[in-house]
């Protein structure tokens, strides 16, 4: 009826639709729960790509965008910022490299969600590809650190080579200055 009333007043191709909510929530976690932060938002008009992605969207980036997109500026101090929207052809291309990237973390516990991101990337189901693609990134186990016997060699290298100046230096001899670092010009 909406749409029917815009057409009619010939002010449909000029007006911005913008469809959200407001996040649920599960038990007494108002908001905090990973799983209930997600929102919907549909947005059609002038300056929308048709079929286009906002990447990671939040309630507080709505206005600044909306207001963007009537070419309303933003007030600085705006706590959310300006989302930006990919067209399918480069939806798709961000998504498969994400996919990519994200079977190099795939762990025995996260195959299946992996599995299932590279199905819906198949399936043209882009938006539930990247994801279930990130999903799989934030379960990933963290980055191997680097063993305490490293750190502490190069500590005691660090204490040695200290050591070995201030003995030079208290015992009068000259003690060379590092040199500068080099600089790379490129051409």
């Amino acid at each position: 009826m909406l749409v029917d009333n815009l057409i009619e007043l010939g002010i449909y191709e000029s007006t911005l639709l913008v469809i959200t909510s407001d996040h649920g929530m599960t038990g007494k976690d108002h908001g905090w729960d990973p799983d209930d932060l997600p929102i919907p938002l549909i947005m059609r008009g002038p300056g929308v790509i048709a079929g286009g992605m906002l990447e990671d969207a939040r309630i507080i980036d709505i206005a600044p965008t909306v207001a963007s997109l009537a070419g309303v500026r933003t007030p600085e101090n705006s706590a959310g910022k300006v989302l930006q929207m990919y067209s399918p052809e480069v939806l798709r291309q961000r998504v498969s490299e994400m996919i990519e990237g994200a079977r190099a973390v795939v762990t025995p516990q996260t195959q299946a969600l992996f599995d299932r991101a590279e199905s819906a990337f198949n399936d043209g189901h882009y938006l539930t590809a990247y994801h279930l693609a990130k999903r799989v990134y934030e379960l990933a186990p963290p980055e191997e650190p680097i063993p305490l016997v490293y750190v502490g060699v190069a500590i005691v290298a660090v204490v040695c080579v200290a050591y070995i100046l201030i003995r030079k230096r208290r015992a009068g001899a000259e003690v060379p200055k590092p040199a500068p670092p080099a600089l790379e010009v490129s051409g």
